[in-house]
């Protein structure tokens, strides 16, 4: 009945459908919808099974949203709105209609459900091959449980998705002999969406993987790489300013109520960066199976598992369709280096944000004299670096796509 903290990201979505992009410090939410989800609290999965009793009495009662009540949502209200868009066009079109609270949460996950399958869609026509990686990857029973939500997770992976279709396409369809403006102005738009959805902003060095021979020379494509970092920073930036309030409000928030500070654990990485790294190291040595878990198929709140053989089954897929395909030329080791590199810089980044966001004082200390891990990682977290790394063969099938590509239709259909 629910994904981690699927509530909280149904209110952000709700404040948007009334046309608040930038979150006010109270969200005015329908008694009704809150009644819904104090129902249904964290992995109540693990205490019982959920069935459609549970559920029916919401499906019947009344929006009221005359009643309402003013709520905080730090957490939430600090993203930018713009991965919110499709669930708050589901919610908007429940209120027109003033329907029960249980179909308002529906609306909004079908939704952003439509969006995911959307976008993940286009990314699999732009891409000029290895779809099926991709395809694999996209459905995975935790993606699908997470585009199907209230969550904004959805969204952002399917826009991490198209930002990496699309830098590939520009990259090895042969169709490209060089890039115009067209190209450089839905590059600019996928970079300006990539940048509003958490840490995809790390995606922009894949740029390096268009060849020089599609620019007017080594020095233009430096420039565009150098103006889409440019692009993708100040959009981060941007957005932060403009919700520096909410930002502001957060780490308040969490400074008061859990005792973390910021600022303290982004200065302890600076100051140690060797210590964090092993920290990091020891909780991908201690964790990688349940990180596996939570990557296939750990659903609501994270509680609901499946069962293990399943998850083995599935990463035995993902490997069979990356490692196996109709290349004939190898990947030159030079994309390689740039795929891991993103690869590691955002997983990197991953570790970065969770130590700075869940981490105590007392917690530092214990890394300080060589224990510890970094807490609140999750599997779910690195889909968007695996496809990268599933490009491995397939990929280099790209290298020589100009033959492939003129191949006749009737051999290539045989």
């Amino acid at each position: 009945m629910q994904a981690p903290d699927e509530f909280a990201h149904l209110d952000r979505a709700y404040g948007i459908a009334e046309g608040a992009c930038v979150a006010p410090t109270l969200t005015s939410i329908p008694r009704s919808i809150l009644e819904l989800s104090s129902a249904f609290p964290p992995k109540i999965e693990a205490q019982r099974r959920i069935g459609a009793d549970d559920i029916w009495q919401f499906m019947h009662m009344p929006l009221s949203e005359a009643q309402h009540n003013d709520v905080k949502n730090e957490a939430a209200n600090m993203y930018s709105c713009f991965p919110y868009l499709p669930e708050a066009v589901g919610i908007e079109a429940g209120r027109l209609f003033n329907a029960p609270p249980a179909v308002i949460l529906y609306l909004g996950r079908l939704a952003n459900l439509i969006a995911y399958l959307g976008v993940v869609y286009l990314a699999l026509r732009l891409l000029p091959d290895f779809q099926l990686p991709l395809f694999c990857l996209a459905l995975t029973p935790m993606a699908l449980s997470q585009a199907a939500s209230a969550s904004w997770d959805g969204v952002a992976y399917s826009t991490a998705f198209l930002f990496c279709a699309y830098i590939l396409k520009l990259a090895w369809d042969p169709n490209i002999n060089s890039l115009q403006a067209k190209h450089y102005a839905t590059l600019g738009v996928v970079v300006v969406m990539a940048s509003l959805c958490k840490t995809d902003v790390w995606l922009v060095p894949l740029v390096i993987l268009v060849p020089a021979s599609k620019f007017r020379g080594l020095r233009e494509k430096w420039a565009v790489l150098l103006g889409a970092v440019v692009l993708a920073l100040l959009v981060v930036a941007g957005w932060n300013f403009v919700n520096r309030e909410n930002m502001a409000r957060w780490v308040t928030h969490i400074q008061e109520w859990r005792q973390i500070s910021v600022s303290d654990n982004a200065a302890f990485i600076y100051q140690h960066p060797l210590l964090f790294l092993q920290a990091a190291m020891r909780t991908c040595a201690a964790r990688w199976q349940e990180y596996a878990m939570e990557f296939v198929g750990k659903l609501g709140w994270l509680v609901v598992r499946l069962p293990q053989w399943a998850v083995w089954l599935y990463f035995g897929l993902l490997g069979l369709v990356a490692l196996t395909g109709t290349a004939t030329v190898r990947m030159k080791a030079g994309h390689r280096v740039v795929c891991l590199c993103v690869v590691a810089v955002a997983s990197i980044s991953i570790f970065i944000g969770m130590w700075c966001a869940e981490v105590p004082p007392d917690y530092r200390d214990g890394v300080l004299h060589g224990v510890g891990h970094v807490p609140g990682v999750q599997g779910r977290y690195f889909r968007t670096a695996t496809s990268l790394l599933m490009l491995r063969n397939n990929a280099s099938a790209c290298g020589n796509s100009s033959q492939r590509w003129r191949t006749p239709r009737r051999r290539r259909l045989v």
